[in-house]
């Protein structure tokens, strides 16, 4: 598949089809209060988590067919007390006949929260989005 049609599809996926949640970390049930299409910075939502909490989403980059980046802040679980929240960019680029689609995030660790960020939720976190990120590309093949 080519990049820019991996990126038509997950850009604006349902959150719900790729985090289902895994180790401490809840599934996405839907979105709230999005405002308007998710295809410009500035956008902005609220993930509905499974264990009852909330965070803010925005776009904070948005390149048709290339990358996009946001920030998740204003967490009301756990994470909360850890981080001010994360900042995520992903990225579609050409790879023989398909596409490679990097992930990459990082932790705006609350004061003398950056060596148990680092060392207890950083590595759970990585298997976390690893598991999104394949669920990402399997819906991706899907509705290709």
């Amino acid at each position: 598949m080519a990049p820019n049609r991996a990126f038509e599809i997950i850009a604006p996926v349902d959150l719900s089809l790729i985090f289902k949640g895994w180790g401490p970390f809840p599934a996405v049930r839907g979105v709230r209060n999005q405002t308007g299409k998710w295809d410009h910075a500035e956008a902005s939502r609220n993930p509905d988590l499974s264990d009852g909490s909330t965070a803010t989403e925005t776009l904070t980059e948005y390149t048709r067919g290339h990358s996009f980046a946001y920030e998740l802040t204003g967490f009301t679980n756990i994470l909360g007390k850890l981080a001010y929240g994360v900042r995520g960019e992903w990225t579609f680029t050409p790879d023989g006949d398909g596409t490679v689609i990097r992930w990459t995030y990082e932790f705006k660790p609350r004061l003398c929260r950056h060596a148990l960020v680092r060392v207890a939720l950083a590595p759970l976190w990585h298997r976390y989005m690893q598991a999104a990120v394949d669920a990402a590309a399997q819906v991706a093949e899907q509705l290709a």
